[in-house]
């Protein structure tokens, strides 16, 4: 059984991916969607398109933690 701060642990990017899909689809009213490249080696959390960004998808990405890699 895993309990508090190890069951976050465990599920961080999860909650912290599914915490900005609430929030996206709160705030833009609209449909998320994803991407993953054919074999899965490549995936984009969100594609989303903002009001005033002329018809491009903008990626988002969601990290649950520091990324050290910048």
């Amino acid at each position: 059984m895993v309990h508090g701060e190890q069951l976050f642990n465990e599920y961080q990017g999860a909650l912290t991916e599914n915490y900005v899909a609430q929030q996206l689809v709160a705030g833009m009213q609209r449909e998320l969607f994803y991407w993953r490249s054919r074999g899965g080696r490549a995936e984009v959390d969100f594609l989303c398109q903002f009001a005033g960004i002329s018809g491009n998808a903008i990626p988002l990405e969601v990290k649950a933690g520091v990324n050290p890699k910048r």
